[in-house]
């Protein structure tokens, strides 16, 4: 490699090295790994596609609306190097497209009417998944070097670890706001738990049961009762007759508990 294309080299990765360290873009990391593709190696134009963690393949990026045309076609068509690499987790490296005619008919015709003879799919992997594919698009039947190959799989891999950490760190904000989430509620239904057993004389165990028993009767979750109880929108003798209307025993020291919050609100 060249002195001039290493620099090129070295500046792609740091810039991306960057985007990492200082607050990552999936999207702005994958077209810096498209325009890196077209910069450093041997093709005319690149894309990437990615799996929705469903199975299912999306565009991500593309470095021009050649090879966004062509990827849509691959994922539609289910057909060509990348869509290829992505399901058998191999490179697939197609030096004259003419001669994958029959195997790829949809897309071979729809990359020769663009100008381009030759393809190769470089599959994201991590921790043994496939998570999406490198596209690279050429507009000449001469073999892809080695080097363009390896430099293909550096890049690939950098958008992989992008991607992979992008998706652990959203896995763990929504794990942490459903769990921080789960102990408001929970602190919620406390608080209205201690508001119905003061005022209808039972115990916390038995506030609970009254609590749960209402939700189930009003088909109502357990936290929104909470909320109406701790905002006075719903007293607890209201919420033993809905407790009773579904069918549940009247908890022990109800009945006081309703007159006397009822004697307290007339």
């Amino acid at each position: 490699m060249d002195s001039e294309r290493q620099d090129r080299l070295f500046a792609h990765l740091a810039a991306i090295a960057d985007d990492l360290v200082s607050g990552l873009d999936v999207a702005d990391l994958a077209d810096r790994v498209m325009r890196g593709c077209v910069d450093l190696l041997d093709v005319d134009f690149a894309g990437l596609v990615l799996d929705d963690h469903h199975g299912t393949l999306g565009v991500l990026a593309c470095s021009n609306d050649d090879a966004k045309d062509l990827e849509l076609l691959e994922l539609q068509r289910r057909q060509g190097p990348c869509y290829a690499a992505f399901t058998s987790g191999e490179e697939v490296v197609a030096e004259d497209l003419r001669s994958r005619a029959k195997e790829w008919p949809d897309f071979v015709t729809a990359a020769l009417a663009r100008g381009v003879v030759s393809a190769a799919g470089i599959p994201l992997r991590m921790a043994g998944r496939t998570i999406g594919a490198l596209n690279l698009f050429r507009a000449s039947t001469v073999p892809f070097s080695q080097r363009d190959l390896q430099l293909a799989r550096l890049l690939g891999s950098v958008a992989t670890i992008g991607i992979v950490h992008d998706r652990r760190q959203r896995d763990q904000e929504q794990l942490a706001q459903q769990l921080q989430s789960a102990l408001e509620s929970r602190v919620r239904i406390e608080q209205a738990k201690g508001v119905i057993a003061a005022r209808a004389g039972v115990t916390m165990a038995g506030a609970f049961e009254i609590l749960r028993s209402a939700a189930r009767a009003s088909q109502r979750p357990l936290t929104d009762l909470a909320d109406d109880i701790i905002a006075g929108r719903l007293t607890a003798g209201r919420l033993i007759r809905r407790a009773d209307s579904g069918g549940a025993r009247p908890a022990p020291g109800g009945e006081q508990g309703e007159a006397q919050e009822s004697e307290r609100h007339t």
